[in-house]
C-alpha cells in the first residue's frame, strides 16, 4: 500500500453538525426548519404550529425504526439536506427501552438503566449512542448536515476551585452530552438576553425580548464553534449559518490577504514570524484566530505608543 498517494493536505468541506441547546420557547425547532431543506426526526406528537405547515417530518416508534430511517437517508436518493432531530432528551428514553430489552433475560428483567448495576447501563447506552453517531457521520461525509436540539435544565456545578454555583447543561444524561459535545463543530447555546436592575433593595429582570445565540464555553453554559464565530450572535438561524460559511475553507484566501496586509505593520521579527507560519497549509479556523491575534498586537502597540 502507497501510503505517501494517501497524504493529503487541507481542511475537510462538509455540513456543519449542530447541537442547538436552548431555553424553553427561544425557537429551537424553528431554527432546525430554517436549516436546508430539512426532515425532521421527532416525538410523536410531531411539530406542532402553522409555521410547520410544509416542514417534512417522520415519528419513528422505536430506536430500530430510528436507526432504519437513518440508514434509508444514507443509502437511498431523496431531497433532504439536513436532518434535524427534536429532541436529544426524548432520543434518550427511547435508546434506553431499546437496550433494556436487548438485554434482558428470562430470569432477570431489565425495567430501566439503573438495573444493569451501578455506572453500568449508561456504558451499554453510550456504546448505542456511538453506533448512531457513527451513521449520522457516514450521512454527515454524504453531504447531509446534522442537528440535534436538546432541552436545557439548571443544575449545580461541584466547583473544585472555589464555591459551587448553578449553570445550565442539557437535559440528558452526562455521559450522552459529552459523546454529543464532542461529535459537534458547533454547540450553540439559545437564550433570551435579559439583565438586572436594582430597584431598592431588590434586583428586576429587564429585557427578555432579544434572542442570542452563544458560541463559546462559560461558567454559566456549554458552548463551542470550529468556525471562529463570534462569542455572540443574533439567535437567527439563516444569519448563523452565513457566519459559518465565512468560517470554512473555501474563505481561507480572503483571511490570508488580510494577514498578508498586516504583516508590514509588525514588528521586523514577527514578520518573518508569520510569513513562515502561512508557509504551511492551514483551515480557515486557524487563519481566522491568527488574524484575530495579529488585530490585537496592533491595537496594543498603537495603544502603547
Amino acid at each position: 500500500m502507497n501510503y505517501a498517494e494517501m497524504i493529503k493536505s487541507g481542511p475537510t468541506v462538509k455540513p456543519p453538525r449542530i447541537v442547538l441547546v436552548g431555553v424553553e420557547g427561544v425557537g429551537k425547532s424553528t431554527a432546525g426548519a430554517q436549516m436546508p431543506n430539512p426532515i425532521f426526526l421527532c416525538a410523536e406528537n410531531g411539530l406542532v404550529g402553522e409555521q410547520f405547515a410544509e416542514t417534512k417530518n417522520i415519528s419513528p416508534k422505536s430506536w430500530e425504526e430510528l436507526l432504519g430511517f437513518v440508514d434509508y437517508l444514507r443509502t437511498e436518493k431523496h431531497e433532504y439536506k439536513t436532518l434535524v432531530i427534536d429532541t436529544l432528551d426524548w432520543l434518550e428514553p427511547e435508546l434506553y427501552r431499546f437496550i433494556c430489552q436487548r438485554d434482558s433475560k428470562p430470569d432477570k428483567k431489565l425495567k430501566s438503566v439503573e438495573d444493569y448495576g451501578y455506572g453500568k447501563g449508561y456504558v451499554v447506552a453510550c456504546d448505542e449512542f456511538r453506533g448512531l453517531l457513527s451513521k449520522l457521520e457516514s450521512l454527515n461525509n454524504a453531504g447531509m448536515g446534522i442537528m440535534f436540539l436538546a432541552h436545557v435544565q439548571i443544575k449545580a456545578f461541584n466547583n473544585p476551585t472555589g464555591d459551587n454555583y448553578d449553570r445550565y447543561e442539557m437535559k440528558v444524561a452526562k455521559q450522552i452530552s459529552a459523546l454529543v459535545k464532542e461529535w459537534a463543530d458547533a454547540v450553540l447555546f439559545a437564550r433570551f438576553e435579559t439583565y438586572t436592575e436594582k430597584d431598592g433593595a431588590k434586583a428586576k429582570g429587564k429585557g427578555g425580548d432579544v434572542r442570542v445565540a452563544h458560541t463559546r464555553h462559560c461558567a454559566a453554559w456549554d458552548a463551542k464553534n470550529r468556525f471562529s464565530l463570534p462569542e455572540i450572535l443574533p439567535f437567527d438561524m439563516p444569519g448563523i449559518l452565513e457566519a459559518i460559511k465565512k468560517g470554512q475553507p473555501d474563505d481561507a484566501k480572503t483571511i490570508t490577504a488580510e494577514i498578508e496586509a498586516l504583516i508590514p505593520l509588525l514588528p521586523v521579527d514577527k514578520q518573518a514570524m508569520v510569513r513562515t507560519w502561512l508557509e504551511t497549509p492551514r483551515t480557515s479556523a486557524q487563519l481566522a484566530r491568527n488574524l484575530n491575534t495579529l488585530r490585537a498586537t496592533l491595537t496594543t502597540t498603537e495603544t502603547q505608543e
